[in-house]
């Protein structure tokens, strides 16, 4: 994990693992002219955190309408690339804008977060933990303890705050605590 953080951050020139192209999409929340937030599908930007991942536009607007359904919000308002209804007064954009609100805060709350962790040795032996951190969904940082130290608060969050989100790692670590439950801690 900590080669694939270097090489995204370094690019070395004669390095060509995980160089190769991986298109991902994110579902992103926009206002329009009218002041309407809505749901853009579209290619994942590198600096602007998305609600949710995907790595097939399609499964994108499939939330997208799971949560228009659930959240009883107008289809021709959901996404941006659809067209709007010209009569909409302040009352019905408030509506709208409150329902879009609570349908985005339940898809960021369904991201899991998680605290995995995983026992070891540095170079001298000596046992170490190395903790990673997933918040709602998001690769967030790793922590090195020595023997069982339980990382404090201010660690953890100087190591949350240390990388960006990553896809690859943040598979390897879902699939470690898949196969892995006891080495992992849902945070709240």
């Amino acid at each position: 994990m900590l080669e694939e953080l270097e090489i995204k951050k370094l690019w070395p020139l004669y390095n060509r693992s995980q160089k190769r192209y991986s298109q991902l999409f994110g579902l992103y929340e926009l206002q329009d002219q009218r002041g309407l937030t809505r749901l853009a599908v579209e290619k994942r930007r590198k600096h602007r955190p998305a609600i949710v991942s995907f790595h097939q536009l399609e499964a994108g607007y499939l939330l997208g309408r799971q949560v228009m359904h659930r959240f009883d919000i107008d289809e021709q308002l959901l996404f941006v690339t659809g067209h709007t209804k010209p009569m909409l007064d302040e009352n019905d954009i408030r509506l709208h804008n409150q329902k879009m609100q609570e349908a985005i805060t339940y898809l960021r709350e369904q991201q899991p977060s998680l605290h995995i962790f995983q026992r070891g040795e540095s170079p001298t032996g000596a046992p170490q933990v190395i903790h990673y951190f997933i918040v709602k969904g998001m690769f967030a940082g790793i922590l090195v303890t020595d023997g069982d130290a339980v990382p404090l608060a201010a660690e953890i969050k100087a190591a949350v705050e240390a990388v960006p989100d990553n896809e690859y790692v943040k598979a390897m670590l879902f699939r470690f605590a898949a196969s892995h439950p006891d080495n992992v801690i849902e945070m709240v």
